[in-house]
């Protein structure tokens, strides 16, 4: 009854020191049904919550858990006790209106039925059976050639893929105009392009597959038995079994065998091999639970350790039912025993409320983020040795292991201290005899190329018989080049003839400030693993606001117009593109008078 009326699965809500992640189920029917089922009166059958209150369950829209609730945390500065520290809350959330504000809510793949999978996952599929993992690239080859060889299928591409920053939205307004303008140099330039960066991005392991991003939920029968008092464990939706773990989800059929990987992702010790079921509790009482949840039988089971310690505040784990990589994921789950973090929590960490330790806390964290990365890289380094070398030295599948536990404990150490030095243990793996001296994988080499910046010399690096690279072989051979076989038209074909004569002061304002925009944003690029996307996305959207600012002016058609020639006729694709976007997004209905019209 809380839920937005388009929001289907889940809301992920905060407010003050409260952090929950809420999924729709029909509560009040559960309710009902107990009632009746037990010979209980609905209408005045009362629970206590965790504070002692009274609560009729008609009343109960909301269950969590304690671990939503962070000012737990402070009950010595809320009154000393938690029914009083709950008594300040209470009234705290009264003054403010009762608000939570939802940050996230599930969503479906702008793929449509496919999802991107990363290189970690597929590097750590246990096989190097070259026509097993054809299976796993024929979804990407099929999707390359499919936009290879159809000028609508590249269309739709462009359009799941526009952004403020490209001209996508501008070429599909100009063929929707026109559609003889796929003839173009310049729209044939941009589709070779992207199928280069398409067929590159691939071979760094980012392949499409049938699936999605699905946010995880445990046991949430369990949840509701615990509430009214019953025990949790009679939930009876799932069974146990020996080589999967059962789950539903409305994203796959019933009885379908599927693969899981979640991010962080180290070992072939962190893929889940899952079966897909329908119990009856759940059809019932969450039936808007929608396409993008799953629903995980954590009891009796090891998934939360399988899944590098996921939790259920909005974890997603990457779910598809391509046939080899679920064959692939029964393997990985009999053959390689999940992985146990018991390195312990030390119970202080003798920080005091001083400049100093604040200083310390922000070097710890900033070095924790970076021994993510670092953790990650060296996993994927040893995964390819002991994938190269037949799969038979334990002493690198015990590096992986190993760091697959150091991952997770990088990302817990921004709340958490353990009894470990997370960085000293990465160095002592490095070092190993088993890792020392030893080349890198060519497709980790363009990894760093592509999304790095960073060039590996030739003569330290080689292709090796590990997944990954076997992929990016079977890529580059399966998805041929591209080779343009449409008679080309002129631009100039498409242009209207305009008799005035353009401002040519607004023409150079405005390309002036287009170099100035492309200036910065290259700069930004530069520093993209320093700054982080997030930082440089939101600078490069103020850079285009300012950018955006200057063209909003009065300009005439004939400026207009000038300005289409110039950005068709200037070198610099980007400064072409900002000009475009810019002229598109602020002069609408001038920028198309420029064109003519065709017949659609």
């Amino acid at each position: 009854s809380i839920f937005p009326e388009n929001a289907e699965g889940f809301i992920y809500c905060r407010s003050h020191f409260f952090k929950s992640c809420l999924f729709r189920g029909s509560v009040q029917r559960f309710f009902r049904d107990y009632c009746e089922e037990h010979g209980l009166d609905y209408e005045t059958y009362t629970v206590k919550d965790m504070f002692g209150n009274e609560r009729r369950i008609k009343d109960i829209q909301v269950i969590i858990t304690d671990k939503s609730l962070k000012w737990l945390k402070f009950v010595d500065k809320m009154g000393g006790t938690e029914r009083k520290a709950y008594e300040y809350y209470q009234k705290w959330m009264e003054n403010h209106g009762d608000y939570l504000s939802i940050v996230k809510t599930a969503h479906k793949s702008k793929l449509g039925d496919l999802q991107i999978s990363a290189y970690q996952m597929n590097n750590s599929l246990p096989t190097t059976d070259r026509d097993t993992l054809e299976g796993v690239a024929v979804c990407a080859v099929g999707y390359y050639n499919k936009l290879k060889e159809s000028d609508e299928a590249y269309c739709e591409y462009l359009r799941r893929n526009q952004n403020n920053f490209n001209i996508n939205e501008v070429l599909l307004a100009l063929v929707e105009r026109n559609p003889e303008f796929v003839r173009t140099d310049i729209f044939r330039g941009k589709k070779k392009r992207d199928l280069n960066r398409l067929k590159e991005s691939f071979k760094i392991g980012e392949l499409p597959q049938p699936g999605d991003n699905l946010t995880i939920m445990d046991n949430p029968i369990a949840l509701l038995l615990k509430a009214v008092g019953d025990d949790p464990l009679k939930e009876d939706c799932f069974n146990v079994m020996s080589d999967a773990v059962q789950c539903y989800t409305l994203r796959f059929k019933d009885g379908e065998n599927l693969a899981g990987f979640r991010s962080p992702h180290n070992a072939p010790n962190n893929i889940i091999h899952l079966n897909n079921v329908y119990p009856a509790a759940l059809v019932r009482y969450f039936p808007n639970i929608g396409h993008n949840v799953i629903v995980f039988n954590g009891i009796g089971t090891d998934t939360q350790a399988r899944l590098s310690g996921h939790d259920v505040d909005s974890d997603f784990v990457f779910v598809t039912n391509q046939p080899e990589l679920v064959g692939l994921a029964k393997k990985a789950y009999t053959e390689y025993p999940t992985i146990i973090n018991d390195v312990a929590e030390l119970n202080s960490s003798g920080y005091r409320l001083q400049p100093e330790d604040y200083a310390k806390m922000d070097n710890k964290i900033a070095d924790a983020q970076v021994a993510i990365g670092t953790s990650t890289d060296i996993a994927q380094l040893a995964m390819s040795y002991y994938f190269d070398g037949g799969m038979k030295e334990p002493e690198l599948q015990e590096c992986f292991e190993i760091l697959s536990v150091i991952g997770q404990i990088s990302i817990d150490l921004a709340k958490k201290e353990f009894d470990i030095t997370v960085n000293k243990e990465i160095q002592r793996i490095r070092n190993l005899p088993c890792m020392k001296g030893r080349k890198m994988p060519q497709f980790f080499a363009d990894v760093k190329r592509i999304r790095r910046g960073k060039t590996v010399p030739e003569k330290e690096r080689k292709e090796m018989d590990c997944p990954m690279d076997i992929v990016a072989g079977i890529v580059e051979e399966k998805c041929n080049g591209y080779a343009d076989r449409v008679y080309h038209k002129q631009l100039q074909e498409f242009l209207v003839d305009i008799k005035e004569k353009p401002n040519r002061y607004k023409v150079k304002t405005v390309a002036e400030a287009a170099n100035e925009y492309n200036t910065f944003v290259r700069g930004l690029e530069g520093k993209k693993n320093e700054l982080g996307e997030e930082a440089v996305f939101d600078l490069k959207n103020r850079a285009m606001a300012r950018f955006l600012n200057r063209v909003n002016k009065n300009l005439e058609q004939a400026t207009v117009m000038k300005l289409v020639e110039y950005a068709f006729e200037y070198d610099n694709s980007d400064v072409r593109a900002t000009v475009l976007n810019g002229l598109y997004r602020e002069h609408r209905e001038k920028f198309l008078n420029c064109f003519e019209m065709g017949e659609n």
